[in-house]
């Protein structure tokens, strides 16, 4: 949630300040799935969603940074700067955490479980327990609303 909160402020400087009306947009787009899985018990698609938008502008903020931080620094344009250097640091956050949170569901019975499952140190096989016991997808990774809306 703290990061959802922490991507409101770049959102509203892509809009207004920067004149970047497509990545504010998909910004807008990934604070809302953000919310929804946060609202929604981290519902994996949500989440999935949301990880895959923050690698799709790390990705073009990365790319774009070069270029971005050097008109900044020639024109002394600190704000500009800043945004430059926090968004796809703050895109890549997001899209690590999604990445732990798939990991961690798919380890815990979800579809790709097989591939997920956790390594066991003395024996230097998989643990596939998590399949056996009938856990699943019945645990929530936060429960707020109990799976209602």
């Amino acid at each position: 949630l703290l990061l959802i909160v922490t991507q409101i402020p770049l959102l509203i400087y892509r809009i207004v300040k920067n004149n970047a009306a497509l990545e504010g947009f998909v910004e807008a787009i990934l604070v809302i799935l953000g919310y929804l899985a946060y609202r929604d018990d981290m519902n994996i698609a949500f989440v999935s969603l949301y990880g895959l938008g923050n690698l799709q502008l790390f990705l073009v903020g990365a790319a774009n940074l070069l270029k971005g931080s050097v008109e900044s620094l020639q024109s002394k344009d600190w704000a500009r700067f800043s945004v430059a250097i926090i968004g796809p640091v703050l895109h890549y956050l997001g899209s690590w955490l999604s990445w732990e949170l798939f990991k961690d569901h798919e380890r815990s019975g979800g579809l790709l479980a097989p591939l997920f499952g956790s390594y066991d140190e003395k024996s230097g096989r998989q643990d596939f327990a998590c399949l056996e016991d009938g856990r699943g997808e019945s645990i929530p990774l936060v429960s707020k609303s109990k799976g209602r809306w």
